[in-house]
């Protein structure tokens, strides 16, 4: 978990908390080489993304990682426990979402199955 610096002069007590699951190490074959990337994850991803009600999938290229991300906004002139609430709520969600699609996240970022495959196991419009 870690906050969004700089924006608390906006709006005193608000804070905005980013979640982050780090889901899949794609490079775990210790390729030498840079790693590289099926069109279709991409595509998978971006579409998904779209349907999401909350977070988003990504990819950080450089650490060969898919991840999935939620923000929380948190209000400091509330209570810890209506705060550790939200957080606790909020956390249940991205773990939901996160389990929802990964393994079909890992199977498209293996070429194991194809952008069309994808969509239609997700059930995607």
């Amino acid at each position: 978990m870690n906050r969004i610096p700089g924006l608390e002069a906006e709006q005193e007590g608000i804070h905005i908390l980013q979640i982050f699951a780090s889901s899949l190490d794609l490079n775990r074959n210790d390729r030498e080489s840079e790693p590289s990337y099926p069109p279709d994850l991409y595509r998978t991803v971006n579409r998904l993304n779209v349907s999401l009600p909350l977070g988003a999938f990504g990819l950080m290229e450089d650490e060969a990682v898919l991840f999935y991300k939620l923000n929380v906004l948190l209000d400091l002139k509330q209570d810890l426990g209506w705060n550790t609430q939200l957080i606790d709520r909020n956390i249940g969600l991205l773990l939901h979402i996160h389990d929802v699609f990964i393994d079909t996240l890992e199977e498209v970022a293996t070429g194991k199955l194809s952008y069309d495959s994808a969509i239609s196991r997700l059930r995607l419009p």
